[in-house]
């Protein structure tokens, strides 16, 4: 299982990646289309889910189906910028894991808006459609956790390290043996290439 944590970061970029195409797709869809996307089935089944639940008018549900749209869009942007800060992070700067975080809460409480009228109606077979999103936000937020876990013990394994470097170790000597001071201890330690600190 050695090859999991390095293979972290690939499965989080791919998820973003799917964010990026699948939102973006779809929200530049809604927002270019006459009609703001109500010609897209799984879409404006959501948007009249909502309608109903209302009782709006048409004016608002396309205003409604605007606003989706944009939510998509913005999630789009945010799993963009994310991936440019991962490709920052090749080249020293610390990768921004509460920007995965913010996408993931747009994802779902977008999800929960578009589904949450069709469940109340009934439609259930909407829920398929937002499936695989709901799931993937989850797992890439969950992924992103583990390797801000894995990135905070290495930084201490490291600020550890650094400490044990420049720190001058109190060693546990006799004050006197035979007449001979701590101070001639030492000496005599370093003339057979002992270290002081293996006295401890």
């Amino acid at each position: 299982m050695r090859w999991l944590p390095k293979s972290i970061p690939f499965f989080v970029v791919s998820i973003a990646l799917y964010f990026v195409a699948y939102f973006g797709i779809e929200g530049a869809r809604i927002l270019l289309s006459p009609v703001y996307g109500l010609d897209l089935p799984v879409f404006a089944q959501a948007v009249h889910g909502i309608g109903r639940r209302f009782a709006l008018d048409g004016e608002g549900l396309l205003r409604i189906a605007a606003f989706l749209g944009a939510l998509k869009v913005s999630i789009a942007v945010l799993f963009a910028v994310y991936l440019f800060g991962r490709v920052q992070a090749l080249f020293g700067r610390e990768v921004e894991h509460e920007i995965v975080d913010a996408a993931v809460l747009l994802v779902v409480a977008t999800t929960i808006v578009a589904i949450t009228p069709a469940l109340f109606d009934g439609a259930t077979e909407l829920v398929a459609a937002y499936r695989l999103p709901l799931w993937l936000a989850g797992l890439v937020v969950t992924l992103s956790m583990i390797e801000r876990v894995m990135a905070d013990e290495k930084e201490s394994a490291r600020e550890a390290a650094r400490r044990r470097r420049w720190t001058v170790h109190d060693v546990i000597l006799p004050p006197k043996r035979n007449s001979i001071s701590t101070l001639r201890w030492d000496a005599l330690r370093r003339s057979v290439n002992v270290n002081a600190s293996l006295g401890r």
